[in-house]
């Protein structure tokens, strides 16, 4: 369940298939795994993975994982798109929730963007480096606190692959 740089998953429950699945867009690059389409589908548990190509800031998903800092700064990468796409706002209200820990996630609002929420998953310290440990344990904390906020579908970047230069084919195994 992963994809290249600037690609992203989105995971949708059964129950939001067949109404606007079709709606959601999710980003992928074809470089992860040897996919070499544009669009692919696979069953999940009880769920759906979708991959495709795209611009994260654009999808419509209840939230949107944003690969963080301590700091909660937003950059560059998909952090930028989202702020640029979304407004200053997300920013904003992240950095009044940091610093927060390694391996952590916090929620903010998503601004003009089509979700409900951003989720900030922070795998870098202050100085945007990370391992294949922190990306793993801000991604799983990402993905726990969406199913804490009981959302249908989350889109899911490769997290620390741009600012950090963790190698998208690691971040493909986590």
């Amino acid at each position: 369940l992963i994809m290249g740089t600037g690609g992203l998953m989105q995971y949708m429950s059964r129950e939001r298939r067949g109404t606007d699945a079709e709606s959601h867009r999710t980003l992928f690059t074809p470089e992860c795994h040897g996919y070499h389409g544009e669009r692919m589908e696979k069953k999940a548990g009880r769920g759906v993975v979708k991959v495709s190509m795209g611009d994260i800031a654009k999808v419509n998903a209840d939230a949107i994982i944003c690969p963080a800092n301590t700091n909660l700064w937003m950059g560059d990468g998909v952090a930028g798109a989202i702020k640029r796409d979304g407004g200053r706002e997300i920013e904003n209200e992240a950095r009044r929730k940091a610093p927060v820990p390694i391996g952590s996630a916090v929620e903010t609002n998503a601004g003009g963007l089509h979700a409900r929420y951003i989720i900030h998953a922070a795998a870098m310290d202050k100085d945007l480096r990370t391992d294949a440990n922190k990306v793993r344990k801000a991604t799983r904390a990402a993905l726990k606190k969406a199913e804490g906020l009981r959302l249908q579908s989350v889109a899911v970047p490769d997290i620390g692959t741009r600012a950090a230069g963790f190698p998208v084919e690691s971040a493909a195994r986590i």
